[in-house]
């Protein structure tokens, strides 16, 4: 009897382990699912996306002054088996700058293959709050996509004292969101 116990244990062990490993890998899995003919087949399709940031997803401004800015870059991955499309969003935990319009928003993306960086849209006003700043991206197989998110402390020429000691704090998500809303006009 002792002997089944240990077993018991041992598989146990193994199968959670196996699930945290499942759980604490960085891929995340993108599904689509298609009606066809009369509604009564059902085609899915599963594919894999990788998003890989710089250090981390997070982006922090604090104490800046005009002209300061902060920037990050990530890229998306398709390793998988299908063409995806992915959608990227900015969830604000903290904006504490008084004039929310001095804050600007940049965003460029260089494809697979391309020896530089092309504008998505430049110097726009920051959302007052989360949401999707770039939307249905295609992303064909075994292609990357790198992208720059620059956040800046625009100057305008005034007395911006009241902003000095403004923070802000978000993090970027990359997402399977298809036909979001942009919050970027």
């Amino acid at each position: 009897m002792k002997l089944f116990n240990k077993q018991a244990i041992a598989l146990l062990i193994c199968v959670i382990t196996i699930n945290a490993l499942c759980v604490a890998s960085v891929s995340y899995a993108y599904f689509t699912a298609t009606i066809k003919g009369d509604g009564t087949e059902m085609f899915v399709q599963a594919g894999t996306m990788e998003i890989t940031y710089t250090d981390s997803n997070a982006i922090k401004l604090e104490h800046a002054i005009p002209g300061d800015s902060v920037s990050k870059q990530f890229k998306v991955a398709n390793a998988g088996t299908l063409a995806t499309i992915y959608s990227i969003k900015l969830n604000i935990t903290e904006n504490t700058f008084e004039d929310k319009g001095d804050l600007l928003v940049t965003l460029k993306k260089k494809t697979q293959g391309a020896s530089s960086f092309t504008p998505v849209f430049e110097d726009k006003a920051l959302p007052a709050t989360s949401g999707y700043i770039c939307v249905n991206q295609a992303l064909p197989l075994s292609e990357t996509d790198t992208y720059e998110l620059t956040i800046k402390f625009a100057k305008d020429g005034s007395d911006q004292n009241d902003n000095k000691t403004g923070k802000l704090s978000l993090t970027v998500v990359v997402d399977n969101a298809q036909n979001a809303e942009s919050v970027i006009s």
